[in-house]
Formats: C-alpha cells, sequence, structure tokens
C-alpha cells in the first residue's frame, strides 16, 4: 500500500523448494500495520519468509501513519483543550489553547518540563515523538496608589497590591484641628466633609 515499499515487489519468479524473503521499509512517520499471505493475515514484522515454495502466492502490505500522545494537564483556576491524553498523528502540528477564569491570567507554559514564552496558545511544530504540556494560573493583582496631602494621613500609603476580588480598606487620618476635605478615588472627585468640633 500507499507510505511504505516491498522488496522485491511485483511479480517476482522463485524457484520450487526455495525461501524467498520480502523485506517491508515505511516511510518516515509510518509503520507496518498489516502483512497478508495468500489472503491471510500474518504478524507483523520486517520481512516475511517463505517456507519451501511449491506454489504461487501472494503477498501484500500495507502501512499506517504513526501516532503520539500528548498529555495536556492545567493547573486550578483556568483550562487548556485539548486536555488529558490527546492522540496526534506524526508530521501534524497540534495547537492547545488556555482559558484563566476570570480575575486570573496565564502564569506559566511547561513543555516537556521546559518553561515556554506565557501566551494564550501553544502549536507543536511537527510532531514526531509524543509531549507533556501544562499550563498554570495566577491570580491577577492591581496597584492601589494611596496618597494624603499635608495635614492629615492615609493608612496603608503608597503603592498597596490587591488582588482580584479583594476589598481593601484605607484609614484617613486627619490631624488635629483638621478634618476631612476631599477624597479622590480614580479622578472623580467625592467630598466628604466634616465639621471641626
Amino acid at each position: 500500500g500507499p507510505n511504505g515499499s516491498i522488496s522485491p515487489s511485483g511479480s517476482v519468479s522463485a524457484n520450487h523448494f526455495s525461501t524467498p524473503s520480502f523485506h517491508f521499509t515505511p516511510s518516515t512517520g509510518y509503520h507496518i500495520d498489516s502483512v497478508i499471505v495468500d489472503g491471510t493475515s500474518q504478524a507483523v514484522d520486517t520481512s516475511y519468509t517463505f517456507a519451501s515454495i511449491d506454489a504461487n502466492h501472494t503477498i501484500r502490505v500495507t502501512f499506517a501513519i504513526n501516532a503520539y500522545i500528548i498529555v495536556a494537564s492545567s493547573g486550578p483556576n483556568g483550562s487548556i483543550s485539548p486536555s488529558g491524553s490527546v492522540s496526534v498523528n506524526h508530521f501534524s502540528t497540534p495547537k492547545f489553547t488556555f482559558t484563566p477564569e476570570t480575575g486570573y491570567h496565564v502564569d506559566s507554559v511547561i513543555v516537556d518540563g521546559t518553561s515556554q514564552a506565557v501566551d494564550t496558545s501553544y502549536t507543536f511544530a511537527s510532531i514526531a515523538s509524543g509531549h507533556t504540556i501544562r499550563v498554570t494560573f495566577a491570580i491577577n493583582t492591581y496597584i492601589i496608589a494611596a496618597t494624603a496631602g499635608p495635614k492629615g494621613s492615609i493608612s496603608p500609603s503608597g503603592n498597596f497590591v490587591a488582588t482580584y476580588g479583594s476589598t481593601p480598606s484605607f484609614t484617613i487620618q486627619a490631624d488635629a484641628d483638621y478634618h476631612v476635605d476631599s477624597l479622590r478615588v480614580d479622578a472623580p472627585l467625592q467630598l466628604e466633609r466634616e465639621t471641626p468640633s
């Protein structure tokens, strides 16, 4: 069949009582799938030898493409698709897509134990063996820049790191004989005026 060869091939003349051998050679990326002698399947091997020829015979070999397993897994808070033990053919270029849950991002992509550039997907180039791929996810973090004008303070102050979904609180304290005059959050002005005691 296609994707391989048998040698010798065609109509081969063999003498009575001879033991001719036929050798099978798959193309790169293929393997011997079946050996059929006189219409009967034989054990698959790289060659077949007739025992003491005393009649005409037929022999046919077929080939199939190699398949490999890519084990795809992900950490919590996201997914990889496809996942699990994924069968792929020789020379194929399978693509794996990563989807973080809301509030998370792709943190690492590890292929065959080696870290790769972090992206939303990974494509294998011309598969010729089995592989592993694992993706992990991390929660998003944000910076809250907290500052206070003179005669008072805000706590915590400076660049405060907050994680997705958290509800950080800030304490605002005016110095003695002063009161909070204005509170500005993300540019819009929100006034919280207090009457001095």
